[in-house]
């Protein structure tokens, strides 16, 4: 359930075209975590200050410890991209991407239960209507529309992520794009059951109404064991839909001109320039986000 990993922590996954709006973004989207935790919970004025507080403290702790590592991560892709990506390169990647949103997951988790354990009955309720209308424009988004109309969705998403990374697609590495993408599997209706699952998981912990040290550590497993506890189906669809699209990303790969790599990799040495300097820019509004998750997990949640 990618769009609710809680919204108080969760990083908005970006895939910007300009470094100067990644910067604008990332100085601001403590703004909007503030507007999203109020819109789920409908938030009194203490509670407001307090979400404030808790993503100031992160935001110091993410500026400082975390951005570096982005930057140490792109720097070591753009090296794997340069000479050619493989399967490993990819579990690589994915499980890199996994470790930073683990990360932050734990040193979060403590500031968010601080705000949760305050909930009222009545905000717990307004967030649980909340995620029932969301699901239902999930459902009607990505599950009610035909196979072949959600496969060719899928693409085009896939399509413009792609172009944007290494440019134009040539027609040749369009039509293999297509071709490869519409044999993954669809797993959207298991994605809207499994949201659900874990929604309630979530419930029920708000529910309980513990003091936020006892909240802490559940709402860390809740945040870190994100995958644990699917349907055998599920399971096994995103597994194959995960092989699927690393072994298509790795064909395109090798599909590459010279200069849609240089684009790559210029673009990559691009975001670790802009990384490292958000790191050291000392503006009290800066806030947490993770790197671009790609297709890996467009296509395996």
């Amino acid at each position: 359930m990618r769009r609710l990993r809680l919204p108080l922590l969760n990083a908005i996954v970006l895939a910007l075209t300009a470094c100067s709006i990644l910067k604008v973004a990332y100085s601001n989207v403590d703004l909007y975590l503030r507007w999203k935790a109020d819109d789920y919970f409908a938030l009194d004025s203490q509670q407001r200050g307090l979400v404030k507080a808790q993503l100031d403290a992160t935001t110091t702790w993410h500026r400082s410890e975390e951005l570096p590592r982005y930057t140490d991560l792109l720097h070591a892709a753009q090296d794997r991209v340069a000479r050619g990506l493989d399967s490993e390169d990819m579990e690589w990647f994915y499980q890199s991407v996994r470790m930073r949103y683990e990360a932050l997951a734990r040193q979060s988790a403590p500031g968010a239960a601080e705000v949760l354990s305050t909930l009222t009955p009545a905000q717990i309720a307004h967030f649980e209507a909340k995620l029932e209308r969301e699901n239902e424009q999930f459902a009607v988004e990505f599950v009610e529309r035909p196979p072949d109309l959600q496969r060719r969705e899928r693409f085009k998403r896939s399509l413009n992520l792609m172009e944007e990374w290494v440019g134009p697609l040539s027609e040749a590495q369009r039509a293999r794009m297509e071709g490869l993408s519409f044999q993954i599997p669809l797993t959207n209706g298991y994605r809207l059951e499994d949201r659900q699952r874990r929604q309630r998981a979530l419930l029920a912990i708000l529910k309980r109404h513990r003091p936020a040290d006892a909240l802490a550590p559940r709402l860390e497993a809740w945040l870190i064991e994100w995958d644990k506890g699917r349907s055998t189906e599920y399971q096994r669809s995103a597994e194959e839909a995960r092989r699927q699209t690393v072994a298509m990303l790795v064909e395109l790969d090798r599909m590459l001109e010279r200069e849609q790599r240089v684009h790559l990799e210029s673009k990559l040495a691009r975001y670790a320039a802009e990384f490292q300097s958000l790191a050291g820019d000392g503006s009290p509004r800066a806030s947490v986000m993770t790197l671009p998750e790609g297709w890996l997990l467009a296509y395996a949640h």
